[in-house]
């Protein structure tokens, strides 16, 4: 069986702006100490200032240059931040792990407002990335992120992507105001479904309201985790999957156990708008839909709701947060919280379906 990690992430550092085009480097982001941080951006919200060491100044606004310390994840430097493609391979043999399919670190928040400096940053990011995979025996696959702000650029990030071992294309729950159901994404639907990549939305969120609102540690869960939530249900309530009936959707780093709620909410609605029954065990499976779960869900009571073929599992390598479990894929295959069938189908045939693995 190979032994898949749905949701891994790199830290982006100095040399994932190395890829920039000579008429880009205005764009390039700066990294600065906390005590330059301070004296560049007095206003900077509190999620980012206080107990965060280093920073990325970018188009004018601070963000977290390492926004989770190594010591505490348990990954090495190098590997995190994928200095050190063969540690990262050796950490992974260590682990159990055959395949990571990586996500970004810096884009899960708001990087700027401004097509160009999106773009910029977006297309140095892909090629490192690409570069990484062509260093991992293809053991590194990735999520493209495309410039969203600018369509046509999007498309070809994402055709790059495809031709460069990416396997899904990266999305938030709200994008510069957008919600996933806008049809101003179609356009990059068409294409993921042309080239059979999924679309990929990860918690964290890209909206101005949102982050100068959500900044605080009381408040993250709005910034981070609901919009993955809310995704799910916008989408099926406006029947996007059915206008793109060949993409498959993930949402990812928001636990499982939000389906069965998530569901419960679609069949009432159904019920006592258009009187029709919702099948819940069938939602998931008929739109396409795939979850990353944790170790911590009930996952025999998560199962029930979005079926053995639709869940997949991450360890979130290089965070910690309350998505991070190391030894996560490691210990499905040991804690009895299912089958071993089903362990198979989390590990391995699932996330295969999901990115066309």
């Amino acid at each position: 069986m190979t032994v898949i990690d749905a949701d891994a992430h790199v830290i982006e550092n100095a040399r994932t702006w190395e890829f920039m085009d000579e008429a880009d480097l205005q764009y390039k982001p700066r990294r600065l100490t906390e005590i330059e941080a301070e004296d560049a951006l007095q206003e900077s919200s509190p999620v980012l200032l206080g107990a965060k060491k280093d920073f990325w100044l970018i188009d004018g606004k601070l963000r977290p240059y390492r926004a989770f310390d190594s010591a505490k994840s348990r990954t090495p430097s190098a590997a995190s931040e994928a200095l050190d493609v063969p540690a990262r391979l050796q950490h992974m043999d260590e682990l159990g792990t055959d395949i990571q399919v990586l996500y970004p670190t810096i884009f899960l928040l708001l990087m700027t407002d401004k097509p160009a400096v999106e773009k910029a940053l977006c297309k140095s990011y892909n090629r490192w990335l690409a570069d990484i995979w062509r260093q991992s025996d293809n053991r590194l696959r990735w999520v493209v992120v495309p410039p969203i702000r600018d369509i046509d650029a999007a498309i070809a990030e994402i055709r790059f992507g495809k031709e460069n071992g990416a396997c899904g294309v990266f999305m938030l729950g709200i994008n510069y105001e957008k919600l996933p159901n806008d049809s101003y994404y179609f356009p990059i639907y068409e294409e993921a479904s042309s080239l059979d990549m999924p679309i990929c939305i990860h918690s964290g969120s890209a909206s101005l309201s949102f982050d100068t609102r959500f900044s605080s540690l009381e408040t993250l869960i709005w910034l981070a985790k609901f919009p993955v939530t809310a995704a799910m249900h916008t989408l099926y309530m406006s029947k996007v999957p059915q206008k793109f009936p060949k993409i498959r959707w993930g949402f990812i780093e928001a636990s499982g156990s939000f389906v069965p709620y998530v569901l419960h909410d679609l069949g009432a609605r159904h019920e006592r708008m258009y009187n029709q029954k919702v099948v819940m065990n069938e939602v998931l499976r008929d739109n396409r839909f795939f979850v990353t779960a944790q170790t911590d869900d009930d996952l025999d009571y998560v199962v029930k709701y979005a079926g053995e073929s639709q869940l997949v599992l991450g360890t979130d390598y290089g965070h910690v947060d309350t998505a991070s479990e190391l030894e996560a894929l490691q210990l499905l295959r040991s804690n009895g919280a299912v089958s071993q069938q089903v362990a198979s189908k989390i590990l391995d045939d699932n996330p295969r379906e999901l990115y066309g693995i």
